[in-house]
């Protein structure tokens, strides 16, 4: 006899006994008779599309040890808080000749899981249009992050990512690199330094400066603040500091506000909130009836708290970001009346003196520096925008009324006249012609919060916690930031400086390839296909592909693929296919802000290590915790000296 026969046999005694022990404690027939309908119905309509339950399609590879009606259920949901390992071990031993597998899990869709770059670029490619995020993305993730662009689908997200893609530009790095990133690596440089000890504390400034003429500046002048809440000499959260830090240079970078988080004491509401409602609706991904558990163990009363804290939070950054604008619009409306009335007086050789040297502004880059991932384009098929041209010198104040005022008052707005991406977003029409509203705002915000603080949080965290294991990895850092940038100064690297340093960015890069920030994915099949190796894919089937297990996979990485070797990136011939290092996603949704992401990283890991010694703090544990993106579960905890 068949398992699925015995299994169905041994189901039907068990509702059985359920209906007889209900009748003898009093339960109406009726009642029995309804509730039994109901789960006869349930149970048929999972067994039809249960694997275990009935042969898989044709070419399809399923897990060992697969059960009728329970699926994949009794193996997964033990390694659910090391779920991506799993996955790992799973894919590994299907081995290269199982491009892709299926599993299931009771009363959820199939699930196609992708291992194979040409499969990959199969689904995120060639044939996108099939494999949008879908429903089940939306359904999980819509009521914390709206319509913005990780959750939306055709033109909603294609013309975001068209807007978006404007501030994505080197001529845009640069400024960021000595506007933004140096302020804020001043204070984060500072807030370590009062960490050291209380016999070092005092000395790291001036270790930070030795060895060059430039006076420390900014960051001696930070060095003095008080750091409420940091003891000296005690371990800190070195995960926790990197999410201030990057929650503080992208809410300046892309909303064009400063929420100081590097400078407020104990945990910040908003971060709480954020990180708990991400690992909650991600749960809903892997949780078999999560909509009934939510309401009966309080998550789902809790979420709907933390949204409302997070949005809060969100409406506050675009009411403030309005408040600056009015500001701005405010002085350059004052500038161009007074360059107006220079205009109409006599001339003077002051006024003419005045006018040939030009205004003032951002300069602007050639054409060619767009950096709106340019493997985007070649999957496209379609040619880059050009970036504005250059302003004339003689209306730079115009330029500049004009740029402000259009940033906040709806009015046409020429590409690249706004600064940030709130800004820009305030200044557009969405698809239907009509201005942004609040809400909509507010899912752009938390959208690119995501990207923006997240992500680069962690690939910075996890590849410190890989450098303090690795001696000889940091040592070589350093001294290839030594002969780049010389002796230690007080001031900052400059973007130059930072992009020649090809160890260092190896080094970011194969951090992130062992700790992808997005370590699981996912899109739907609209309809029926037959994938590169011949899987035939169902109709409405979740297509998943784990960054964290293809990017350790050794057919493709090598016998080393497990260990944390950065020369792996200087050895290459070529760089490696965006569909077998999948940390950035890759074809039309590949990551925008891939180059920006880099350049922090690089910028960061170089500025702490020339200042600091990290050392992992006595009994502290670092392992992942389950969420939409790579955090630490239990933080990053070291010890701080500064470097003699």
């Amino acid at each position: 006899m068949e398992a699925r026969t015995l299994f169905l046999a041994a189901l039907a005694a068990l509702g059985a006994a359920a209906c007889g022990a209900a009748y003898r404690d009093g339960v109406p027939p009726t009642a029995i008779a309804a509730a039994a309908a109901l789960a006869a119905a349930a149970v048929a309509y999972h067994w039809r599309h249960a694997l275990g339950s009935h042969r898989p399609p044709p070419g399809a590879r399923v897990l060992p040890g697969t059960l009728p009606l329970l699926g994949d259920a009794p193996q997964l949901l033990p390694n659910l808080h090391r779920l991506h390992d799993w996955i790992e071990e799973q894919l590994r031993a299907l081995g290269p000749g199982a491009p892709t597998c299926m599993f299931t899990l009771p009363f959820m869709r199939t699930f196609v899981s992708v291992r194979h770059p040409a499969v990959l670029e199969h689904i995120l490619k060639t044939r996108a249009g099939n494999y949008p995020k879908g429903q089940p993305f939306r359904d999980n993730f819509g009521p914390l992050l709206g319509k913005g662009i990780f959750v939306s689908d055709g033109e909603q997200w294609r013309w975001q990512r068209k807007l978006a893609s404007r501030i994505f530009s080197i001529r845009s790095f640069k400024l960021y690199v000595s506007e933004v990133f140096g302020a804020k690596a001043d204070l984060l440089t500072a807030r370590l330094a009062a960490a050291c000890s209380p016999a070092t504390a005092a000395e790291a400034p001036a270790a930070a400066a030795a060895g060059g003429a430039e006076a420390p500046g900014a960051e001696e002048g930070c060095a003095r603040l008080a750091f409420p809440g940091v003891e000296p000499g005690a371990p800190l959260d070195l995960h926790d500091l990197m999410y201030r830090f990057t929650l503080d240079t992208f809410a300046k970078i892309g909303f064009g506000t400063d929420p100081g988080c590097l400078t407020t004491a104990g945990r910040i509401p908003f971060a709480v909130a954020f990180d708990r409602a991400q690992r909650t609706t991600n749960a809903r991904f892997w949780t078999p009836g999560w909509r009934l558990l939510e309401a009966l163990d309080g998550r789902g009363r809790r979420l709907r708290a933390d949204i409302a804290t997070i949005r809060s939070f969100a409406a506050g950054i675009i009411s403030t970001r309005r408040e600056l604008l009015s500001i701005e619009r405010a002085a350059a409306a004052a500038a161009e009346a007074e360059a107006e009335a220079e205009a109409d007086a006599p001339p003077s050789p002051s006024a003419s003196s005045a006018s040939s040297s030009g205004g003032g502004g951002f300069a602007r880059g050639p054409a060619s520096d767009d950096l709106d991932g340019g493997a985007e384009a070649a999957d496209q098929g379609k040619p880059k925008a050009a970036a504005p041209a250059p302003t004339p010198a003689p209306s730079a104040a115009k330029g500049r009324a004009r740029g402000a005022g259009l940033a906040g008052g709806g009015e046409e707005c020429e590409e690249g006249a706004a600064r940030d991406l709130l800004a820009l977003f305030m200044s557009e029409c969405g698809p239907d012609g009509a201005a942004l509203d609040d809400e909509t705002l507010v899912d752009t915000v938390l959208n690119f919060i995501i990207a923006g603080r997240d992500t680069t949080a962690q690939a910075l965290s996890w590849s410190l916690h890989e450098i303090m294991a690795r001696p000889d990895v940091e040592a070589r850092l350093l001294a290839e930031a030594e002969a780049a940038l010389g002796p230690m100064r007080g001031g900052q690297p400059t973007y130059d400086e930072v992009n020649e340093l090809r160890y260092a960015r190896a080094v970011f890069l194969e951090g992130l390839r062992l700790h992808p920030s997005v370590p699981e994915n996912a899109k739907v099949a609209l309809r029926a296909d037959t994938l590169p190796d011949g899987t035939r894919v169902p109709a409405g089937a979740l297509i998943h592909y784990s960054a964290y297990a293809i990017n350790r996979l050794e057919d493709f990485w090598g016998r080393d693929a497990a260990e944390f070797r950065p020369d792996r990136w200087l050895e290459f011939e070529h760089t490696p296919s965006p569909y077998s290092h999948i940390s950035f996603n890759a074809g039309p949704r590949i990551c925008l802000g891939q180059r920006l992401a880099e350049l922090e990283g690089v910028y960061v890991l170089v500025t702490l290590l020339r200042r600091f010694r990290f050392a992992p703090a006595p009994g502290a544990r670092v392992d992942y915790d389950l969420s939409a993106s790579m955090p630490m579960r239990e933080g990053l905890w070291v010890t701080v000296s500064p470097r003699d």
